[in-house]
């Protein structure tokens, strides 16, 4: 436990899409585990949520704020709002004659054999294409447009426009012009302004500037997630300060209004990765396969003797320079949805997220790969907390994933002719996901020359309990770790 004077609580959290996880230290040293829904009617906030919920409080009873030390944050919220598109309302800043550059980007083929290819919409709601721009030596070639930039301001403040992106070429080494139209944009009060040469000081103007734009489109989201956060931790004329921080995608710590939006896009799984090569290290491996199998998605990483940092990835089709631990997502989890789509079962990419989770959480939810689980009694109710149905406090139902199952079984047999029992059904449906998790685990280590047969796969997640075992079969591996907290690992 960490050693304060006087002895006050630590919380460690991860919230995640479906399930937010909680590890805390009382004053006496003691150790604390809490899972508990990342939505729910009941609660507006699951972080405070799980802090009230360790410390045995009410929900009418004020936050004993001079009683907590500090509360570390992982957070999926950033990823989330960039794949679902809920990021804020963004002006982003062109050259002439380049408004539609992040559009063409590299002129990368990524769906070479469909014939209607469907690319993600862009960021920003409005581009502007402004006057101004310097050469590679820093020489002002063409003056900038200090009265288009003032209208083009006023307007996109007047339209609701709350952020700003701005990316000029050779910014990296000039950021005179970046700075200029800074300072012009400072009286219109945009909540944030982000520029290249502070965000991302690498060459290559296109990831520069989808990196940049990335940053505009996520801030303000982080940066009132976690402003609002600190305000419930530091209530107004408190003396005391709750230290909160949140983790950032490279495995690092930043202080709550320090976090950028480019820095929290793999927060959530940074965390994990820290605390799988820490246990592994601690039961005597070396070489390790981080599997972790969440709610809503599955993220894999394969580690040595240190952490494995990338200074480009890719999400969503965008390439972004920003440090961050190399990590393989795919968007197969225990909420992932199931359907038949005439000629095949498919898993995923859709989630059933938190609310309103599987069939078994009570809530009407679609069949989901922790149903299949249910349904083979592979997860038993009795053995699971009393936290689904509408009011929250009743146990999972096996009935509605028998009956999905059992339509999906004669769905099947409809379509194609062919007979399968539910039990079959179910069965292939997690051939199905395990198939998946495998394939992304030889991305990271048979690809790249690694043996994964002298590797552990370190189990963590809410739902890598389930299947680490068939994954490890299929990718002939012989160790799996499991740690008594590997439920909520990336708290830890």
């Amino acid at each position: 436990m960490p050693n304060h004077k006087p002895p006050l609580w630590s919380f460690y959290i991860d919230r995640g899409g479906t399930f937010t996880d909680v590890v805390a230290y009382s004053p006496n040293g003691k150790q604390h585990s809490l899972k508990l829904l990342s939505q729910d009617k009941r609660y507006e906030d699951p972080v405070i949520e799980g802090i009230r919920r360790v410390m045995g409080l009410s929900s009418n009873v004020p936050l004993p704020t001079t009683q907590i030390h500090s509360v570390h944050v992982g957070t999926t919220l950033a990823t989330n709002a960039l794949l679902e598109r809920k990021g804020a309302r963004v002006l982003w800043l062109s050259h002439l004659g380049f408004k539609d550059a992040l559009t063409i980007g590299h002129q990368n083929r990524l769906h070479l054999f469909e014939r209607h290819p469907k690319t993600p919409p862009p960021l920003y709601e409005t581009v502007a294409e402004i006057g101004g721009r310097v050469n590679a030596k820093g020489e002002l070639i063409e003056p900038l447009d200090i009265g288009g930039l003032n209208a083009c301001f006023e307007q996109a403040r007047q339209a609701g426009l709350e952020s700003l992106a701005v990316c000029t070429f050779h910014a990296v080494t000039h950021p005179n012009l970046e700075q200029t139209i800074h300072e012009l944009a400072e009286p219109f009060e945009f909540s944030n302004i982000s520029l290249s040469h502070q965000i991302s000081p690498l060459i290559g103007w296109v990831d520069r500037a989808h990196t940049t734009l990335v940053d505009a489109y996520l801030s303000p989201i982080i940066g009132r997630y976690a402003r609002s956060l600190n305000q419930a931790l530091n209530p107004p004329g408190c003396k005391h300060c709750v230290i909160l921080r949140f983790i950032k995608s490279d495995g690092g710590l930043a202080q709550y209004d320090h976090l950028k939006g480019h820095q929290s896009l793999l927060s959530g799984p940074a965390a994990g990765l820290v605390g799988c090569l820490e246990t592994a290290r601690l039961s005597g491996f070396q070489r390790v396969i981080a599997f972790d199998m969440g709610g809503t998605s599955t993220d894999v990483s394969y580690l040595t003797e240190g952490y494995e940092k990338v200074m480009s990835t890719a999400i969503d089709e965008m390439n972004l320079n920003t440090p961050t631990l190399d990590i393989q997502t795919i968007a197969s989890g225990g909420g992932s949805c199931i359907h038949f789509d005439g000629q095949r079962l498919v898993v995923g990419p859709e989630s059933a997220g938190a609310s309103p989770g599987p069939a078994c959480y009570r809530l009407g939810g679609p069949l989901t790969i922790t149903d299949c689980n249910v349904f083979l009694g592979r997860l038993v109710a009795d053995d699971l907390p009393h936290e689904f149905g509408p009011t929250g406090d009743q146990p999972i139902d096996r009935v509605p994933p028998q009956q999905l199952i059992e339509a999906l079984s004669h769905q099947i047999e409809r379509q194609l002719g062919q007979h399968m029992e539910p039990e079959e059904v179910a069965q292939g449906c997690l051939d199905i996901a395990v198939s998946q998790m495998a394939n992304a685990i030889k991305k990271v280590s048979t690809q790249r020359g690694h043996d994964v047969s002298k590797t552990v796969l370190n189990c963590f997640g809410g739902a890598g309990g389930q299947h680490a075992l068939f994954v490890a079969q299929a990718l002939d591996m012989t160790h799996v770790l499991v740690h008594p907290l590997s439920g909520v690992l990336s708290a830890v």
